[in-house]
């Protein structure tokens, strides 16, 4: 029995009116209520996937930023995050409508995948990812998106992109076979002798070997895996490891198929952190760890010398038609991931173009 008022008057309430009681006079601060952020076509984005989604981001911003900076990156971020989720819930939605899907089990292949090439346990995956804020629900979610993103494109853009051996061996003269028609010194460099490198070559790479775009989070968990294999690989060369060995056993990089070997190189087609890297080395000598755009490096110095331009470009002549033939495939399916990335975004935009979004 529930008494209410004097204590001279006592009242029985039936059940029914203690549930409504119960329903309708709660505290008002007990409500929750989950805000929509934005309309996608049929679907909905909340508040809370909107805040599970850039934790991670938020996470980073409040460690490396001072406070007076925070609100307003975040607001940034907060945009672009909004920005992906709708792109994912379009990506979904064209899934549905094709009646593509993407099992568990496909997930965790797909996760198992990134522990292998990372040589980490799922363990320290988890736990790095909690460290940037991000579980392992929302990091399933980002791999589901992806699988999603891939079928999609398996099913509805790869035989909008074509490369041809012709194509890829424009792009191989592009990339290796220099300029005949350079004005700016050209002559100049064949009346003297140039600076050939040999060399071998160990990196970590922290990209997506298949060219696939990963989250901020997972590239940043990537490089830091990446920075700690090479400089253990780096460590074991200077202890007396044999580097073409290691490089065939460690390097994520195309030479490690050739035991780190990169071959005759002239000064002119390396980078400027490469050349500096291979400053004041002597022949024998192991460069220090370089940070390039998708990887980090080092080299071994197996021998410097200056040649005559007109004699190398014999040499190369000679052999590049067997160097196209090494370089082919690699030049190929770089060619077509580019190509995808580009079919992919033209695909997104015009789904965009054609969705009713509303951003609330």
């Amino acid at each position: 029995m529930l008494s209410f008022g004097p204590l001279s008057m006592r009242y029985s309430l039936p059940a029914f009116a203690v549930l409504f009681l119960v329903l309708f006079f709660v505290p008002a601060q007990a409500e929750v209520v989950d805000r929509i952020v934005a309309v996608v076509n049929n679907d909905v984005i909340t508040q809370s996937e909107l805040d599970d989604e850039a934790k991670g981001a938020y996470t980073h911003i409040d460690a490396t930023l001072p406070p007076e900076q925070r609100q307003a990156m975040r607001q940034e971020v907060k945009g672009e995050v909004l920005d992906s989720l709708i792109d994912k819930l379009l990506v979904a939605q064209q899934a549905k409508t094709l009646k593509i899907k993407v099992t568990e089990k496909e997930i965790d292949e797909a996760v198992q995948q990134v522990l292998d090439r990372n040589r980490i346990t799922k363990a320290q995956l988890l736990s790095s990812l909690a460290e940037s804020g991000v579980n392992e629900n929302i990091y399933r979610n980002t791999v589901r998106s992806q699988l999603l993103q891939n079928k999609l494109v398996a099913q509805e853009l790869r035989n909008k992109v074509v490369i041809t051996e012709e194509m890829a061996r424009k792009e191989y003269e592009r990339r290796y076979g220099g300029d005949e028609s350079d004005e700016s010194g050209n002559e100049e460099k064949k009346s003297g002798k140039v600076l050939i490198y040999t060399l071998q070559q160990i990196g970590c790479r922290w990209d997506d070997i298949e060219g696939k775009d990963l989250p901020p989070e997972m590239l940043a968990e990537n490089k830091k895996k990446a920075r700690e294999r090479v400089e253990k690989v780096y460590q074991m060369v200077k202890d007396g490891g044999n580097f073409a060995d290691l490089a065939s056993q460690y390097s994520d990089l195309p030479s490690a198929a050739d035991h780190g070997n990169l071959g005759t190189l002239p000064e002119d087609e390396l980078g400027a952190d490469t050349l500096a890297a291979l400053k004041g080395l002597k022949d024998g000598d192991i460069s220090g760890i370089i940070e390039t755009s998708d990887a980090f490096q080092f080299f071994k110095l197996l021998k410097a010398e200056r040649q005559d331009p007109r004699e190398a470009e014999k040499d190369a002549t000679a052999k590049s038609d067997d160097d196209f033939a090494q370089k082919k495939e690699q030049i190929m399916n770089e060619m077509y991931n580019t190509g995808i990335k580009k079919a992919f975004s033209d695909w997104a935009h015009e789904l965009r173009e054609n969705a009713y979004i509303r951003k609330m």
